[in-house]
């Protein structure tokens, strides 16, 4: 058995955490390659289990995304007042907003030039995604579980106005909780806000609460056996809970037979220890990059499925070579865009930020 904690957990880069992302975005490229793959039409198609096991990284990101969410307040000490909650969502709005638009222009552009000619939008509709308003036609389909992240963060925001920690983090799950319930009763069980996947930010922010008071020393199994277990949970509720579609699992089995591996995997990443090396390196670049792979890889998959087109003799091919060549090939346009855009951006918002402050201070 291996503790989950070390003395001071907030003193240290959480490297697990950021491969974990990593891996998780590059499931879900996966995912949606193997999804591509069937529509191409190779002779051999991949399993469904196997198709749908890879959509459960969005469950990941949002366990991830509950703890980091308290990590990053328990550190900083920003918990208390309408001035931490402001600092919150203006951190989260310029993490979130600035690569999505960017990403946004690509996809309209590429609406202009004649792809995705099954999809019409109105000014509405842009406007609606372009502010990650839930809507059911979206410029960027994924962007869905954007509007899931700005909905957490926004409640996260308001429970900020409470003077410690606990305090928000209770007010935060609990009040997700109470909306999820009672929008079930009093509402279509398909609506936005009925949703229980928001349950597993709660997971994430429980996580968080244990990680963060490790004196008690917490004990798990090493990460191999949880990350094993883990996988193994994933794929046996994709098999068991199938339904028709690769696309997702049912809403109200989702956010427990996914988000419950997705803690454990939560847990087997924060148990990283070790001496720096080339693949942790690795792993670390693609888990910064992560938002940008998570968001460029639907083009990508254009560029994929439009080879095909033109091609027809390539879907002769085993997608056994594809499906990994075109992930790969993900992960590699988003390292490279959060290297060329995200991180500019982040460097600019950032210095404009400082000189605002400068100017208010005089």
């Amino acid at each position: 058995m291996v503790g989950i904690v070390s003395a001071d957990p907030t003193s240290r880069r959480l490297d697990g955490v950021q491969i974990l992302r990593g891996a998780a975005a590059t499931a879900v490229a996966w995912h949606h390659a193997l999804e591509t793959s069937k529509g191409i039409g190779y002779a051999v198609s991949p399993p469904d289990w196997l198709v749908l096991s890879g959509a459960a990284g969005v469950d990941v990101f949002f366990v991830v995304s509950g703890f980091i969410m308290v990590y990053i307040c328990a550190r900083r000490g920003d918990v208390g007042g309408a001035g931490a909650s402001a600092r919150f969502l203006t951190n989260r709005a310029r993490r979130i907003f600035p690569l999505y638009w960017c990403c946004c222009a690509l996809f309209l552009f590429a609406m202009a030039l004649g792809f995705f000619q099954e999809k019409t939008l109105n000014p509405s509709d842009v406007a609606a995604s372009l502010a990650l308003w839930p809507t059911d036609l979206r410029i960027i389909g994924i962007s869905w579980t954007l509007s899931y992240e700005m909905y957490f963060y926004l409640i996260f925001a308001v429970s900020l106005l409470a003077q410690d920690l606990r305090g928000a983090v209770l007010g935060a799950g609990g009040a997700m909780v109470a909306i999820t319930v009672l929008s079930n009763l009093a509402f279509d069980a398909e609506s936005f806000i009925a949703s229980p996947i928001v349950l597993e930010f709660v997971m994430g922010m429980a996580a968080a609460m244990a990680y963060l008071h490790g004196r008690r020393r917490w004990k798990l199994p090493g990460p191999a056996v949880l990350t094993g277990v883990a996988i193994a949970a994933i794929v046996g509720a994709s098999i068991v809970f199938f339904a028709g579609t690769t696309h997702s699992l049912p809403g109200h089995v989702r956010f427990l037979v996914w988000g419950i591996p997705s803690v454990l995997l939560l847990a087997a990443a924060l148990q990283m220890r070790g001496e720096t090396s080339s693949a942790r390196r690795l792993g670390v670049a693609i888990g910064d990059a992560s938002y940008a792979i998570y968001l460029f890889h639907p083009l990508v998959l254009i560029v994929y499925a439009k080879a095909f087109e033109t091609l027809p003799a390539l879907s002769l091919m085993s997608q056994w070579v594809w499906v990994p060549v075109v992930t790969i090939g993900c992960i590699g346009v988003g390292c490279a865009v959060h290297r060329a855009i995200e991180r500019p951006l982040a460097k600019m918002l950032s210095r404009s930020r400082v000189a605002r402050l400068a100017v208010a201070s005089t």
